[in-house]
């Protein structure tokens, strides 16, 4: 997360809504892959690249955010894109380990979410017209 960081620190970003929402996917095929992997030394590679993408997500979403919100209405804003970002954490706390109880194995879990979550950037990718040029 530390090279993503700087990698998203020193390059200028010309469209920071294209950019989270290609790190965003990136980082949904790159779990897609890591669910389907068994040697510990290609996961602990692919977790390297899940933690490459995630600042290049986060970092030019939260400054195309506050760079297009009123400056008055800032706290809230960032407040709900917390909560957005967070408030599933508690729901997955319990859905996942009911799964694994239920006899689900675990890559088949992370395998589903991962094409969620590539489904969910590609809409975005598809309708979010208006946020890809930030």
């Amino acid at each position: 997360m530390v090279i993503g960081s700087t990698i998203v620190g020193f390059v200028q970003l010309k469209n920071r809504g294209k950019t989270s929402i290609y790190g965003l996917l990136g980082a949904a095929v790159v779990l897609v892959v890591f669910s389907q992997l068994t040697d510990l030394f290609w996961l602990t590679l692919v977790v390297f690249f899940i933690g490459l993408a995630m600042p290049i997500v986060t970092i030019p979403f939260f400054t195309s955010a506050q760079e297009t919100t009123d400056p008055k209405l800032i706290g809230r804003v960032m407040s709900l894109i917390y909560l957005a970002m967070n408030g599933f954490d508690p729901i997955a706390y319990g859905v996942i380990p009911s799964l694994i109880e239920g006899g689900i194995a675990i890559q088949h879990v992370l395998l589903s979410f991962a094409l969620l979550a590539v489904l969910i950037g590609l809409i975005v990718l598809i309708k979010g017209k208006n946020y890809q040029r930030i």
